[in-house]
């Protein structure tokens, strides 16, 4: 189905009935495709995709989930992605993010920025399970800024084959 979305201020939204799942503020191609969000019956997200939601840009990035992202892909499956290059990262989680992979990386949740800060923040529940790549619950990078993470939640990271990293 598709998702209900609104754009306001370079902040997109996209509700579903656990919560709303907020995409910004940063850089987008607007106006925003709510086709890229897929809800299932009971309006959670669900992708057998690679990513479930990303943000990408130059400047400040932030994703924050209160409802349910559910991603199973055969290669590397991530859940929320933020990545910016130049301004700040974060990525939220208040929801539930659950990711599988058949063959390569599960990653629950990633902040990245290239010359910024990153956050990875979790008080909700993140499972990453891969059964042949490596798994990460919750993953902080920041080369040339200072890299956080925070969990008040629950996060798992399992393999079968591979190595499994909870933050």
């Amino acid at each position: 189905a598709q998702a209900a979305c609104t754009e306001v201020g370079n902040v997109i939204t996209c509700s579903n009935e656990v919560g709303p799942i907020s995409f910004g503020p940063g850089d987008f191609t607007l106006p925003f495709d709510p086709t890229t969000v897929i809800l299932d019956a009971t309006n959670n997200i669900v992708s057998n995709l690679q990513f479930g939601v990303t943000a990408y840009g130059n400047n400040d990035m932030s994703l924050v989930n209160s409802g349910s992202i559910d991603v199973s892909y055969n290669g590397n499956a991530y859940g929320m992605i933020s990545v910016s290059n130049f301004g700040d990262a974060s990525a939220i989680n208040e929801g539930l993010v659950d990711v599988y992979s058949d063959y390569g990386i599960a990653t629950g949740i990633l902040a990245y920025s290239n010359y910024g800060d990153t956050l990875a923040s979790n008080t909700g529940d993140i499972s990453a399970y891969s059964f042949t790549g490596n798994a990460y619950g919750m993953v902080s990078i920041a080369p040339y800024g200072d890299a956080s993470a925070n969990n008040d939640g629950s996060v798992y990271a399992g393999s079968f084959i591979g190595d499994a990293t909870g933050i």
